[in-house]
C-alpha cells in the first residue's frame, strides 16, 4: 500500500510539473501494483479529462466502472465527481453537423 501512494505522489509531482506522460505512465505502473485500488485509475482519468483525451478518459471510466461493479463496491464520492466532471456538457463529443439539404 505505501509503494502505491508513494507512485501516486510521484505522478501527482510529474504531472503538476507539466510532464503528463509521465505522471500517466506512473499512474499506470500503480494501477498495475493494485487493480482495485480506486484512487489510482482515478487520477489517470481526471488527468487525461484535464488534457482533453475524454475518449482514453471515458474507456478508463469504463473499466473502472467494471471493476467496482464486480467487486459490489460503490463509487468513492471523490470518483464520483470525477464521473461527473468527465460526462459534463464541455467534456461530451459534439454531435455531428447534418449536411445541408435544400
Amino acid at each position: 500500500m505505501a509503494s502505491i501512494k508513494a507512485l501516486l505522489q510521484l505522478g501527482a509531482l510529474h504531472e503538476h510539473g507539466g510532464h503528463n506522460e509521465r505522471a500517466l505512465e506512473v499512474y499506470d505502473q500503480a494501477c498495475t501494483l493494485d487493480p482495485d485500488m480506486e484512487s489510482t485509475p482515478r487520477s489517470a482519468i481526471h488527468l487525461l479529462t484535464a488534457l482533453g483525451r475524454t475518449d482514453e478518459a471515458r474507456q478508463r471510466a469504463r473499466h473502472l466502472k467494471n471493476r467496482l461493479n464486480t467487486l459490489g463496491v460503490t463509487p468513492s464520492p471523490e470518483t464520483q465527481t470525477v464521473l461527473q466532471q468527465l460526462n459534463s456538457p464541455s467534456n461530451r463529443p459534439d454531435r455531428p453537423i447534418a449536411p445541408y439539404r435544400t
